[in-house]
């Protein structure tokens, strides 16, 4: 039987607890601050109630021993008086929750069940490093896709080519890029970042060469650009296919040619940089629509490094939760020492379209709503509710999810078994048909109307697909 403890100076409350749940639960009272503390050192109860006003230790200074002698109590502060600084100050203090008399039943008792709930996961517990030296970011995981990253950054960092960085938003693509950087010759040298989507076009030209004075309105003095600031180090180019054409020319010349002349000016100045580029986009698609130079992209592509989505290294989750929590825990102010294996198994489920970059700005939520020094479920913020109740991870985006898809079947053509084109359509009709059937229940009237055609093209197609 679960022990709960009850704090309050109104023997009447203290009744009503006994009354309520005293079948259900081993209901300990106190009086005073001081002697429910004596009584939680005997005992250990799952849930503690403190009455916030009482003579001697207030709620707040129970509370705040109670933490002290057992950082993982769970205790609700219970008060006539729902002042805003009492209840701010309450939770601040680490309180499970706070709630104003006269109590109701019903609210109690699920209160009860939370805080049973949440005691348990903190008991079943991921510790955090206790070293408070944070060692800023970095590459982190384990898993073998990671592994396979981390052999390539070694290959190529001893040399100076061009290497194109690939994978989806989110992955840490600058990431690499850094530790391409720091373990090449030119780690001494500039590093220098260029987001390519983040700057416009008529300002992407000027950014990347610089510009004299006078080369446009607005330019009263001159201004070195990222080549040449990057001299001797490295040039990131980061999203390097939302680059437009024009653009691209000129950045192949300057890595032709090695040297790049500043907007509005004569003078030839030598470059020496290394290159390194990233990209979430298909380049290939892009270079057959036209919207990518194909000589450019074989100046970029000499190595290629894929970064895995986190979805496909999902073992890598409770290192990476760890390191942002030991990075944000000062900046969030919160005492947070661990995680419960729950929320860890839950975080494993989900399927992180974000990547790694929303898997860092859920640890950095999860630390500000943490109401102890365990993240426990009570405290997953609302992205990873869908795997708290048991819903399975949200659907992907259709055109993403076929766009990977299609990625996947053009890097073995000989999966495909005949022409591309063809087996393409056939497998997305087929796939088309099986969902709108398993929709409908089998009802073939309905499938069809979902699909937008008629019965009998519908049971052609089944018939076609192999699903009569």
């Amino acid at each position: 039987m679960e022990t709960i403890l009850v704090v309050d100076d109104e023997a009447s409350v203290l009744y009503s607890f006994q009354r309520l749940f005293g079948s259900k639960y081993r209901v300990l009272t106190a009086l005073s601050g001081e002697e429910g503390l004596r009584l939680y050192e005997l005992n250990r109860p799952s849930v503690v109630f403190l009455d916030q006003r009482m003579p001697g230790l207030s709620g707040l200074e129970t509370l705040r021993a109670l933490k002290e002698m057992d950082p993982q109590a769970v205790a609700v502060i219970m008060t006539a008086y729902g002042d805003t600084e009492t209840v701010i100050c309450s939770m601040q203090e680490g309180a499970f929750d706070y709630i104003t008399k006269p109590l109701d039943g019903d609210q109690l008792e699920a209160l009860i069940q939370k805080g049973i709930l949440v005691r348990r996961s903190r008991e079943d517990i991921h510790l955090f490093d206790a070293s408070p030296v944070y060692p800023g970011p970095q590459l982190i995981g384990q898993s073998p896709p990671m592994q396979e990253v981390y052999k390539l950054i070694g290959q190529v960092a001893g040399t100076d080519s061009t290497v194109l960085i690939r994978g989806e938003s989110g992955t840490g693509k600058e990431l690499v890029a850094r530790a391409i950087h720091v373990h090449s010759v030119r780690k001494n040298d500039p590093f220098v970042v260029v987001n390519c989507a983040a700057i416009p076009e008529t300002l992407l030209e000027s950014e990347l060469f610089g510009y004299e004075k006078g080369a446009f309105s607005g330019a009263d003095r001159r201004k070195e650009g990222k080549f040449e600031l990057a001299h001797g180090g490295t040039l990131f180019l980061d999203e390097i296919g939302d680059m437009t054409p024009s653009t691209q020319t000129k950045i192949l010349r300057a890595l032709q040619e090695r040297h790049i002349e500043r907007l509005g000016g004569k003078e030839v100045i030598g470059v020496d940089v290394r290159i390194l580029a990233a990209t979430h986009q298909d380049l290939e698609m892009a270079m057959e629509s036209g919207r990518f130079r194909e000589d450019l992209y074989w100046r970029l592509n000499v190595v290629t490094i894929s970064l895995p989505p986190l979805r496909e290294r999902k073992e890598d989750i409770p290192a990476l939760v760890e390191h942002f929590a030991l990075r944000f825990r000062e900046e969030c102010a919160c005492r947070v020492t661990g995680i419960s294996r729950d929320v860890l198994r839950t975080l494993q489920a989900y399927d992180w379209p974000g990547n790694v970059r929303e898997l860092e700005n859920w640890v950095r939520r999860a630390l500000i709503l943490c109401r102890g020094e365990t993240i426990t479920m009570e405290d997953l913020p609302p992205l990873a509710t869908f795997a708290k109740e048991g819903q399975g991870p949200p659907p992907e985006d259709f055109s993403r999810r076929l766009q990977r898809l299609l990625a996947q079947a053009f890097e073995d053509p000989k999966r495909m078994k005949g022409p591309s084109y063809h087996r393409i359509v056939e497998q997305v009709e087929t796939e088309l048909v099986r969902n709108a059937l398993k929709i409908s229940g089998g009802n073939q009237l309905r499938a069809a109307r979902m699909l937008g055609i008629t019965r009998t093209t519908l049971r052609k197609k089944m018939e076609r697909c192999g699903l009569l």
